[in-house]
């Protein structure tokens, strides 16, 4: 079973994994850092991950990812996409500055994973006000004044066990930050389910991506 919330929706819905009148399958969008997260020993296989959820093809991609705008922590990057595409509230204290709003990121504490991909994993059980706020909704969160973005990515595998996730999905409403990616909702898929859709081969510089409704894609560091 797969877990769906549209924004726009009063309430989830709980569909079999095949159902694709709602959403049709995993994007074949994968970096090479979430990839490498969703097989993670630290994530408990009962656990689920959230996926946002595109208009354009109505698919949803495995983690959360984005671009480091130039000047821009990696870290706090993230923070902004996992707003932005989840309305997931990565551990760090948001205060009102200057009309906008100002991330002020204290250490991060929580297991990071290969630093060299800037890829993070985070258990929303383990955070209780992991949930974007209604009055950050659809603001700007403005991390940098630059605007330009260059190559480097960030990812995070955003996971939890069935009874936050649907916590999370029963929200009144799911609030986000201002999204530019077209994005409508989010959908909880299993670790296990997602893990089905990467073939992962740790020693040989690659990995193959599964994906039943695109078809393979191979993938490149």
């Amino acid at each position: 079973m797969i877990y769906i919330r549209f924004f726009n929706e009063p309430d989830y819905k709980k569909v079999p994994y095949n159902d694709m009148r709602y959403v049709k399958r995993v994007s074949y969008h994968l970096t090479i850092c979430t990839a490498n997260a969703l097989f993670d020993k630290n994530i408990p296989d009962n656990h689920y991950v959230i996926c946002p959820i595109y208009a354009t093809h109505l698919d949803y991609q495995l983690g959360v990812t984005g671009h480091v705008k130039i000047g821009e922590d990696p870290y706090l990057a993230l923070v902004r996409e996992a707003g932005e595409e989840v309305g997931i509230l990565l551990p760090s204290k948001i205060t009102k500055a200057r009309g906008d709003l100002k991330i002020d990121f204290p250490k991060y504490q929580e297991k990071k994973l290969h630093s060299e991909k800037n890829c993070w994993i985070f258990d929303i059980g383990t955070y209780p006000n992991s949930f974007v706020p209604k009055e950050f909704n659809n603001e700007n969160i403005d991390v940098h004044k630059n605007d330009d973005k260059n190559k480097k990515g960030v990812g995070v595998i955003i996971h939890g066990n069935l009874d936050i996730i649907t916590k999370y999905l029963s929200q009144d409403k799911i609030y986000t930050f201002r999204d530019t990616d077209n994005i409508i909702g989010v959908v909880a898929i299993s670790i296990k389910k997602a893990r089905e859709h990467v073939t992962y081969k740790r020693n040989k510089n690659k990995i193959k991506y599964i994906n039943k409704y695109y078809g393979p894609k191979i993938i490149y560091y």
